[in-house]
């Protein structure tokens, strides 16, 4: 093996194995460097691809869109470039501006197809922009019109340096400012709006005439007008601010200062009197002191408020007002009012005054008097419900159902009532009030009392007297007319219209005398005779000549002789009666009707003493029966028979009485002698007489006449017999057993009638008879009627006869026997 060894062991195998052993290391070391730069070589390009790639996605994350060109390098021996690809060397378009321009080609596209977007004038500017930047590296900023979008589009060019300062590429950012610059354009608007209306405003505050002026939250001048100015005798309105000039004396800078405080604390508008003087003058001022929330003014108009030492922006806004002409008012004012209240305190009338509130702010005397209130009480200013509560409890005020109600009708004045209203209070003591409510001018009721019991009561007289008197007048025969003291017709009766063919209701309108005369014209065939009598009555009216009482005849057309006279009246004027003397059929008929009237009363006077014997008949056997019971009894019980036999004997009385006034009437003549009677009294009467007539027939007597109807004026007697007449006729035509009512009521509107009525059933007769003639005869010798009803169930005879007086109640008496 050793020798195969050494045999291959040949000079040039060792020559060569001494070789490759010199060799081999050095070229592995060799190659081993080599491996290690061709590793960081390649660690070096993976960085450098990495970095390339993170800047251009950081690149693609800006809001803003770009396009660069990028310089090539050149080599370390200066001769060679190094070589770039083609779509950078023509330039590079960010994915965000090919978004942005609406580039059809994307992110391939060129800047020539970049700027075939915007219009020809922004085109230039960008090409123009570009070439400075590219040729010396000024960068620029430009605002272009992108109309392919229609947006506003801001470039910006810049040239992007390494550390050493060199050149690596031109880059041109893109960014839509449209909606920015909308923006601008409407605060550059609302700008100038702001600023014209804070002209505005400082214009119209100038232009007032009191001080107005704006403080800090320290209190401090930030603003005031040039009244304010004016009013501290300032040079203008920044020389005010920066002093700190107040409006207010010294003496009231203080309250004028905690004024705006409190407003400010309270968050309302605080005002205060102040005395200052202006122009020389001294006058007092109103100041006014609001808040101003500036941060509810950020919130309402979006916009920042300004801020102000502590940053809080609270402000209070100031003005005075010159109220010296109030203050005057003021003063008269309450001099006029106490001037006032002291009329009014010697005034008579109750006056009281409540004021808006419903208190109690004036009465006088004569009010505390009137309702006889504790006048400390009043001092004390009660409300007008609690007044009204007071009145209520001492039974004062009119007697109501609903007394809340009442109440609330009375305090609802007050804000309801706009017109002055009078009414009339009835007391429950029976005295009556005059209220007059009117609305106050301060606000408020005034109210006035005035106590008319007895002028009411005086005027109801009065009232009662005229009517009696011009119901008598209208009744009677003779023409009467009444002339005023000027000539104007003021009365005239039914007979004076009909006897001169005159309109009554004309007549009622006051004519004056001459066309009253003139009417008698017609009625004369002799001119003569009418101007003769025309000169008499105008001659009654003649203040120069004396006045007396005249007398005279005159003879109509229609040979109707008529008697008149004029008296004079006291107040000025005349009365003229006439009396038609010429109607001799007139008089024959008048006998007659006495005639008749009297043979009447001769058949009626045999009917009347032969009832007359039947109502005497009860009180009589009374009295014996009554007699016979007192001889009965035991001595020392005879007080109770002994009043019976006396209110017997009373009974017998009357009815002795009212047969002596019935026998004087049968046996006179048809003449009344009128006088004032008590109606129910009359009814009552003779309800007496028939009482026992009626027990005879088996019948029943119902009065229904209201006890209070008042009295009238007339014959009684005549009254009583007619009603007599009419009982005892009834009675004879009715069945036994049946009902007779006999009743009294007034009538007409003002109750001028009074009627008195017979009802009872009707049995197939009526009431015609002596007795009904009897009545219709007295009932128009007093100027009224007698009619006579049958409905055939019932006959009814009613006498209406002329009355005066009134009836005081509803309350009616039914009295059944």
């Amino acid at each position: 093996m050793t020798s195969d060894i050494t045999e291959l062991l040949t000079p040039p195998v060792i020559t060569g194995l001494v070789a490759v052993l010199l060799l081999v290391p050095p070229a592995a070391w060799a190659l081993w460097r080599q491996h290690r730069h061709w590793l960081r070589a390649e660690r070096e390009s993976s960085r450098a691809l990495y970095t390339r790639d993170a800047v251009q996605a950081a690149l693609e994350t800006a809001p803003e869109g770009y396009f660069a060109w990028f310089h090539q390098p050149q080599a370390e021996d200066d001769e060679d470039t190094v070589a770039l690809p083609e779509f950078r060397a023509a330039g590079y378009c960010s994915r965000r501006l090919a978004v942005l321009l609406d580039l059809f080609r994307g992110m391939d596209s060129g800047f020539h197809d970049i700027l075939e977007g915007f219009d020809q004038p922004s085109q230039d500017r960008l090409q123009t922009a570009i070439d400075v930047m590219r040729s010396g590296g000024s960068g620029f900023e430009v605002d272009l019109d992108h109309t392919a979008t229609g947006r506003r589009i801001q470039a910006r060019g810049i040239r992007a340096l390494d550390g050493t300062g060199r050149t690596m590429a031109d880059v041109v950012w893109m960014n839509d400012v449209t909606e920015g610059v909308a923006a601008v354009d409407t605060l550059t608007e609302e700008s100038i709006a702001l600023r014209r209306e804070c002209d505005l405003l400082k214009a119209a505050l100038s232009g007032v005439t009191h001080p107005v002026w704006l403080r800090d939250d320290d209190l401090s001048l930030i603003y005031c007008n040039e009244a304010y100015v004016t009013a501290v005798d300032a040079r203008d309105a920044p020389d005010v601010v920066a002093r700190g000039r107040e409006i207010a004396p010294r003496v009231a800078v203080r309250e004028v200062r905690a004024l705006a405080a409190a407003a400010r604390a309270a968050g309302e508008t605080r005002r205060g009197p102040f005395h200052m003087v202006i122009d020389g003058s001294r006058r007092l001022m109103e100041v006014v002191e609001s808040p101003v929330d500036s941060e509810s003014n950020e919130a309402a108009q979006g916009t920042a408020a300004p801020l102000f030492s502590d940053g809080t922006g609270r402000m209070t806004a100031g003005s005075a007002y010159d109220i010296t002409r109030q203050e005057e008012l003021e003063t008269r004012l309450k001099r006029e009012a106490a001037a006032h209240a002291e009329v009014l305190e010697r005034l008579g009338t109750a006056i009281a005054i409540f004021g808006p509130d419903t208190r109690l702010i004036f009465f006088n005397t004569a009010y505390a008097e009137l309702w006889d209130l504790n006048l400390e009480w009043l001092k004390e200013s009660p409300t007008y419900a609690t007044v009204l509560d007071a009145l209520r409890a001492e039974r004062r005020l009119p007697e109501v159902a609903d007394f809340p109600a009442y109440k609330d009708k009375e305090l609802a004045r007050f804000t309801s009532l706009l017109e002055p209203t009078e009414d009339v209070l009835h007391l429950p003591g029976g005295g009556t009030l005059r209220r007059v409510i009117a609305p106050h001018p301060m606000g408020g009721l005034l109210t006035t009392y005035e106590d008319i019991t007895d002028k009411l009561a005086l005027e109801r007289s009065y009232n009662t007297l005229i009517a009696v008197q011009r119901e008598t007048i209208d009744n009677l025969q003779e023409a009467v007319a009444v002339f005023g003291a000027e000539g104007e017709l003021r009365l005239a009766n039914p007979a004076f219209a009909d006897l001169w063919g005159l309109d009554l209701e004309s007549l009622r309108e006051g004519p004056v005398m001459g066309d009253v005369i003139d009417a008698f014209q017609e009625f004369f065939d002799d001119t003569t005779v009418w101007l003769r009598h025309r000169t008499v009555m105008l001659a009654a009216l003649d203040s120069d000549k004396q006045r007396s009482a005249q007398q005279g005849r005159v003879i109509r057309a229609d040979k109707s002789v008529l008697e008149f006279i004029s008296v004079p009246l006291p107040d000025g004027g005349v009365l003229f009666c006439y009396n038609d003397v010429s109607a001799p059929e007139r008089v024959a008929q008048t006998l007659r009707g006495r005639a008749e009237a009297l043979t009447a009363t001769d058949k009626l006077r045999t009917e009347f003493l032969g009832n007359v014997a039947f109502e005497l008949e009860g009180p009589v056997l009374a009295i014996g029966g009554l007699a016979k019971r007192l001889a009965s009894i035991k001595p020392g019980q005879p007080a109770a028979v002994v009043q019976d036999i006396i209110d017997a004997s009373n009974t017998l009385k009357t009815l002795i009485e009212d047969v002596r006034d019935l026998a004087g009437v049968e046996t006179g003549h048809q003449t009344l002698h009128l006088d004032s009677f008590d109606i129910f009294d009359v009814v009552n009467r003779v309800a007496t007489m028939t009482r026992e007539a009626v027990k005879r027939h088996g019948a029943s007597l119902e009065i229904a006449c209201t006890t209070d109807i008042g009295w009238m004026v007339g014959d009684a007697a005549r009254i009583k017999q007619t009603l007599y007449h009419l009982l005892t006729g009834a009675l004879k035509n009715i069945p036994d057993g049946e009902r007779i009512i006999l009743s009294a009521e007034r009538m007409g509107a003002a109750g001028d009638d009074v009627t008195f009525s017979v009802r009872h059933a009707a049995n197939g007769q009526t009431h015609a008879g002596l007795g009904v003639y009897l009545a219709q005869r007295i009932a128009e010798l007093h100027g009224g009627s007698l009619t006579t009803d049958a409905d055939g169930v019932d006959i009814l005879v009613a006498c209406r006869l002329p009355v005066g007086g009134s009836a005081n109640s509803d309350e009616t008496r039914i009295a059944g026997q």
